[in-house]
């Protein structure tokens, strides 16, 4: 039971990053992978923020 509760800790600790990595991209202007242009596309058309939609699309 150990081990699960470590690799789901490591698992989402991972996401964490990799949504940093996204938003810190958005957020200097660099541009977007295909996907995140598919997120934040959603996200304007739907007046939602885009983290909401990088939940449920993924």
């Amino acid at each position: 039971m150990k081990i699960k509760l470590l690799k789901l800790i490591r698992l989402i600790s991972g996401f964490m990053f990799c949504a940093l990595g996204i938003v810190l991209m958005i957020n200097a202007n660099l541009g977007l992978c295909p996907w995140d242009i598919l997120h934040e596309g959603i996200s304007k058309i739907t007046k939602n923020i885009i983290n909401s939609h990088l939940t449920y699309i993924n």
